[in-house]
This record gives C-alpha cells, sequence and structure tokens, in this order.
C-alpha cells in the first residue's frame, strides 16, 4: 500500500509539472499555425494583385483566391470564434490605419483610393492577440505587454474587455 501511494504521489508530481507546457505548447502551436495561414494568405495577395493589378472587392477576399488558385483553401484558424479576410475601400483597422513604422499612420491610400486586404479575427483573447502581434510583427512593433491595444505593426487590436477583433494587414493598392 505505502509503495502504491509513493508512485501516485510521483505520478501526481509529474502531471502538475506537465501539464501547463502541455497546454503551453497546445496554444504556441495554434499562434504559429495561424502566423502560417496569414503568411500564406498574404504570399496569395501579393501574386494575385501582382498578376490581376486589381483587387476584387470581397468581404470573403479568401474564397476569390480559392477560386483563382492562388490558396489551396480560405483562410481558417483556430483563434478567436471566426475570421475573415476581406478587401476594404477604407485604409484599413476600422479606418484608423496601420502605423508599419512604429511612429506614423500609413493609410495605405493609392492614386486617391484605398484598398487594403486585412483579417479580421473575432473575440481572440488579448492574451491571444498580443502573442499574435508577438510573433507576427516581432517585439519592436508590438506593445510592450499583454496590454489590451496595439496600434503598432501589422497586427492591430484595441478591446477593453477579456477578447476582441484582431486586424492583421495583409496588402494594399
Amino acid at each position: 500500500m505505502v509503495e502504491m501511494a509513493g508512485v501516485l504521489a510521483i505520478i501526481a508530481v509529474l502531471a502538475t509539472m506537465l501539464v501547463p507546457k502541455v497546454l503551453s505548447a497546445i496554444n504556441d502551436s495554434r499562434i504559429n499555425s495561424t502566423v502560417g495561414s496569414l503568411n500564406a494568405c498574404k504570399s496569395a495577395t501579393a501574386t494575385y494583385f501582382g498578376n490581376t493589378g486589381v483587387f476584387t472587392n470581397s468581404t470573403n477576399f479568401d474564397l476569390v483566391l480559392v477560386s483563382s488558385e492562388y490558396l489551396e483553401r480560405p483562410f481558417a484558424t483556430k483563434m478567436g470564434s471566426g475570421s475573415m479576410v476581406w478587401v476594404t475601400a477604407a485604409p484599413g483597422n476600422g479606418g484608423a490605419g496601420y502605423t508599419f513604422d512604429g511612429v506614423y499612420t500609413n493609410t495605405a491610400t493609392a492614386n486617391g483610393a484605398s484598398e487594403v486586404v486585412e483579417c479580421l479575427l473575432s473575440n481572440v483573447s488579448i492574451m491571444d492577440a498580443w502573442t499574435l502581434s508577438q510573433r507576427y510583427d516581432g517585439t519592436t512593433l508590438s506593445a510592450a505587454n499583454s496590454s489590451s491595444a496595439d496600434g503598432k505593426g501589422r497586427v492591430a487590436y484595441s478591446f477593453s474587455s477579456g477578447s476582441g477583433t484582431v486586424y492583421i494587414y495583409l496588402g494594399h493598392r
């Protein structure tokens, strides 16, 4: 009986050490998968524009990329509760633009017309948004900590509660 209790104690100690590491690895793979999908979509967007010279205004631009055979399948991620890749006539990020250099807002305008391809991820936690920004933009263009807002770089978000919408810049005309 004593030996059995000892074995159970050792298993319990190992489980308490391993479970957080396993959960962290799962979260890291979710973020890395999203970054990989974003990079594929960004590359397809650039190729599409290079070949056509225009963006097709669409709230499901990833489906345009799939039907034109620039992407294998529509953009999907396991972050948040929903995602959408769209072309907007505004400067992106809800009309606020993106601050690519971390200092000045780039409204991504060309010849008086703005067309920005961006990805929206809804219901993303603040920690996931911050981690995504760190991986996609790097530490110099991300918020210094897991604050509720980040307006620098290609990943932009601002929400006061535990989750919100994250905007990711993919390209513009």
